[in-house]
């Protein structure tokens, strides 16, 4: 029998996550409405029409192309070229996929935040979150470009919400996990190989924790799961020292202050992004939380969409 008094907090608790689901519907609205509109009104810039003259080609023809044209991993321009195949490529057909991953990124930021905060606090972490992703105007110009850019941080969110699952869940309940880190930790690479570092910090994410005691997850197991995210990028290697060798003249060299200034946008804001940087960090470490750790390489696929 259901005492009177447990009818009421049901209620307030189906209503609470009510309201949750329905401020998190209007943040995706809001992130949906401010990547859709005028999507295809700029015209296309130059790597823009390079995705498009690897998407035009035919499949059996698309690796030899890519290699030629850009010789870069190829599981983007892969989703491209079928998608060109089958909804045609004007200006905002080919911009939309990157629409798509910019909005999933931000559903994937609320689920990602709402694991990583206190107990409690999810909910609302997890809202602030998926806000400020969803009304960022950098994480908003690079979901309207028909590049890779939005698909590399979507792949990163998901790689540390598996990561924090992983960690947190132990060695039970974990197959799926497992195999979301492991596919969404190739796709990375598959996408871009400067997203490597960001797998180097989840590692060393891992490792704080594991040396805490505070990584449920087996070490042997973990590095298991590394092997075979190389073991999938393995058949890339030889493209990717050629690469390597021939290094990258038109990427201009810039100093970190520059890099910083250009993801802040100013100065201004650089100083308060460092300083909540700064608040962040040693909130986290004086309460022993090792997942402070996760921001180094969500901020890295970000920092790393920069031209």
């Amino acid at each position: 029998m259901v005492s009177a008094s447990a009818i009421p907090s049901t209620s307030a608790r189906a209503s609470r996550i009510s309201s949750i689901h329905c401020i998190l519907a209007l943040i995706l609205l809001l992130a949906s409405a401010l990547r859709l509109i005028h999507l295809g009104h700029e015209s296309l810039w130059v790597d823009e029409a390079t995705t498009i003259l690897s998407a035009r080609v035919s499949l059996h023809d698309l690796l030899p192309t890519i290699i030629r044209l850009e010789n870069m991993p190829p599981l983007h321009l892969v989703i491209m070229n079928r998608w060109v195949h089958v909804f045609g490529d004007s200006d905002f057909s080919v911009r939309f996929p990157s629409a798509v991953f910019g909005i999933a990124s931000v559903a994937m930021m609320y689920l990602l935040a709402r694991r990583m905060a206190p107990a409690g606090d999810g909910e609302r972490f997890g809202l602030i979150a998926a806000l400020l992703l969803a009304i960022s105007r950098y994480h908003i110009a690079y979901s309207q470009q028909a590049r890779a850019y939005s698909f590399l941080v979507l792949l990163c969110l998901i790689c540390c919400h598996a990561f924090v699952r992983l960690t947190g869940e132990g060695e039970r309940r974990s197959g799926w996990s497992m195999a979301t880190y492991v596919i969404s930790g190739a796709a990375l690479l598959w996408t871009q190989p400067f997203s490597a570092l960001a797998l180097v910090a989840i590692n060393i994410a891992y490792f704080v924790a594991w040396i805490a005691g505070a990584a449920r997850f087996p070490l042997r197991r973990w590095l298991t799961l590394q092997g075979i995210i190389a073991l999938l990028f393995w058949p890339w290697l030889n493209q990717l020292f050629l690469v390597m060798r021939i290094g990258s003249p038109w990427i201009p060299m810039t100093t970190v202050t520059e890099t910083a200034l250009r993801y802040a946008d100013s100065g201004p804001l650089l100083v308060v992004l460092v300083l909540l940087a700064v608040i962040g960090c040693i909130r986290g470490l004086l309460a022993r939380d090792w997942k402070v750790l996760l921001a180094v390489p969500v901020d890295f696929c970000i920092v790393e969409s920069i031209p």
